[in-house]
């Protein structure tokens, strides 16, 4: 584990609106800042050692609150004394009230920085971020691609209680096929802004615009270095998917909801190298069927996908590729496909990446494809 600083950023009072890292190792972030000061990661083994000497390993929350704990309700005390207890939980310089337990969750009210204004949110006793409360089911963008796909901007969301994914302090752009997707039932906002994560924030200006109900969205991609979609679609991004799209729902039953998968992008295009239209598009079907078929054995159902037209990047025209997109249009069986767009409209870098300004705009038009859907 290196102890280097990877990004560092000026913390103003009023800014902080969602997780940022301060200093990333190789296995994640070990020092974090979100809107209650800083959050360190440290060892197991120096968790264990720390209880120990405290000799709280078997107390409850009263003083060291302990992941996995069944017994972590707070108790019948005193009502003033349990709010009390409740806000440390919350976070002690965070300005809210209608305080009280609901299940796992310490529920108030706040005025937290973001666009969804005077609200109530919730925060899990044993672990995870602050999140919206809201009604109705999460709803859930996932996304699987190659090297391409995972990027992200480090910008702060409009909405970013509204906007979730697994508190595995990975964050949205997921793992890049470097490890294996922790499983977990906690919550937490993002610390960077990836597609999808731009596709939910314009859907809630969207029905914030329209006065709709502001929904809690999770959002996930998951990448690899696969060079063929056949290959995709049975590679470590596939795996850490299937464990993603498990962790919502186990959330989701910790609130009470279920999952609305509103959809699922395959960003996987130029990092084929198929040497035939036809294997490029088999190999999408291949993506499509392993999906669709783990969905619906672990209760999400078939989702609807969306992807997008590539026009190659400066000198870089693979044929298969492009001609195979063309063939995926027409046939892609009984999946349900929608193309958003072409990418040649795009803005670009050498690298054949969008660029932030082209991932707003891409975000928006696919925001309205499904709005439109």
């Amino acid at each position: 584990m290196t102890n280097k600083p990877t990004s560092t950023t000026a913390l103003e009072p009023t800014e902080i609106v969602a997780t940022q890292t301060i200093i990333r190792a190789d296995n994640g972030d070990v020092i974090v800042a979100d809107e209650t000061g800083l959050r360190m990661r440290l060892s197991d083994r120096v968790i264990e050692d720390i209880a120990t000497r405290l000799g709280k390993l078997d107390h409850s929350f009263g003083h060291m609150h302990r992941h996995g704990d069944p017994q972590n309700s707070l108790g019948d005390g005193d009502p003033s004394s349990q709010a009390e207890e409740l806000s440390y939980v919350i976070g002690e310089n965070i300005d809210c009230w209608a305080v009280q337990q609901r299940r796992e969750f310490a529920s108030f009210m706040a005025n937290l920085p973001g666009l969804q204004g005077v609200r109530g949110f919730l925060k899990h006793l044993k672990g995870g971020g602050i999140i919206a409360d809201t009604a109705g089911p999460i709803q859930m963008i996932l996304a699987i691609g190659g090297t391409r796909a995972a990027l992200a901007s480090l910008e702060c969301a409009r909405y970013p209680y509204h906007v979730v994914t697994s508190a595995d302090d990975i964050g949205a752009v997921g793992c890049c096929g470097e490890t294996v997707a922790e499983k977990t039932t906690f919550l937490e906002g993002l610390r960077e802004m990836t597609h999808e994560a731009l596709v939910a924030d314009s859907l809630l200006y969207h029905a914030q615009q329209e006065r709709s109900r502001l929904p809690l969205y999770f959002v996930r991609a998951e990448t690899d270095g696969s060079y063929s979609a056949s290959q995709l679609a049975n590679g470590r991004a596939f795996e850490n998917l299937i464990i993603c799209a498990k962790n919502a729902m186990s959330a989701a039953k910790n609130l009470g909801k279920h999952i609305a998968l509103d959809a699922v992008f395959v960003d996987f295009s130029l990092e084929d190298v198929s040497d035939e239209a036809v294997d490029y598009r088999n190999g999408m079907l291949a993506i499509f069927d392993e999906i669709s078929s783990k969905f619906t054995e672990i209760g999400l159902g078939a989702p609807r996908f969306f992807t997008f037209f590539e026009c190659g990047v400066l000198d870089y025209l693979p044929s298969s590729v492009l001609e195979g997109q063309w063939e995926l249009s027409w046939n892609h069986a009984q999946h349900d496909l929608v193309i958003v767009a072409p990418s040649y409209m795009l803005m670009h870098d050498t690298d054949a990446r969008l660029t932030p300004r082209g991932r707003k705009l891409r975000a928006a038009m696919s925001a309205e494809a499904i709005f439109a859907m």
